[in-house]
């Protein structure tokens, strides 16, 4: 139907417009014929004003998304973003502490630095967003000692960082014997 769509819009924006501006040279007595073709009008209107409105809505709904786009990962049911570039991996600060339940005070990147050192709390200048390097998140959990830090760690571990280290790995081409990646 949208093929078939697209085309009616074609054949009528071709073929109404020659009957527009025939009217209107013809003067007045042709203005009759533009009423009868003023619904074919509003049709192609409604068609055009539809697909724009389609088109708005796809989106907008892949904009809202588009800064977790390709970045985005579920721990006890709360988003945390996860940055990679080259070897390295960054995890965004903020989601690290919803998801911990850390204070105000705990979240405080002056704070959080004294714990991760100069470079385990960084930002990335493109996309504005603090993260902890995984060195920096590593050193500031190891100072952490409740349970929900331990399940964050070894989510961490076991469905991020392996994951991508296995992907990397395979992409190098260093493979085991038995063609697994080492």
């Amino acid at each position: 139907m949208l093929r078939w769509g697209w085309r009616a819009f074609i054949v009528w924006t071709v073929i109404g417009g020659y009957l527009l501006a025939s009217s209107l040279m013809a003067g007045a007595e042709a203005l009759a014929g533009v009423a009868f073709v003023a619904p074919l009008w509003a049709a192609w209107l409604l068609w055009l004003l539809w697909r724009a409105s389609v088109y708005a809505r796809h989106w907008a709904a892949r904009h809202a998304y588009g800064e977790w786009h390709g970045n985005y990962f579920e721990f006890d049911g709360r988003q945390v973003r996860v940055v990679f570039e080259d070897d390295e991996i960054y995890v965004a600060a903020f989601d690290v502490f919803d998801a911990l339940g850390t204070d105000r005070r705990g979240r405080a990147p002056e704070r959080v630095r004294l714990i991760t050192g100069r470079d385990g709390l960084i930002e990335i200048p493109d996309r504005k967003l603090l993260v902890f390097t995984e060195r920096g998140l590593r050193a500031w959990m190891a100072r952490r000692t409740d349970t929900n830090a331990t399940k964050f760690m070894a989510w961490l571990d076991n469905d991020v960082t392996a994951p991508f280290r296995a992907r990397r790995r395979a992409l190098r081409g260093e493979f085991d014997a038995d063609g697994r990646t080492r």
